[in-house]
């Protein structure tokens, strides 16, 4: 379930065994979170920015401020 976090950020942690970093913007292609391109429509279809990882989980921000100082 997304929670929010001060000025209106809805932010989700999502369990996932990827190398995403902090600050790239990924899409879900309907099965699993991928990177974010420009390479066409549908593969710019952002859904959120990686704010934090730890181990195998990621916080995606969807909408709202980025905190990226634990970086």
């Amino acid at each position: 379930n997304p929670s929010g976090a001060g000025a209106g950020t809805t932010k989700q942690t999502i369990p996932q065994t990827n190398s995403f970093a902090v600050g790239e913007v990924i899409r879900h292609d309907g099965t699993v979170w991928v990177l974010a391109n420009n390479t066409s429509e549908s593969q710019a279809e952002a859904l959120g920015v990686i704010e934090s990882r730890t181990g195998t989980t990621i916080t995606v921000v969807f909408s709202g401020l980025i905190d990226t100082s634990e970086r």
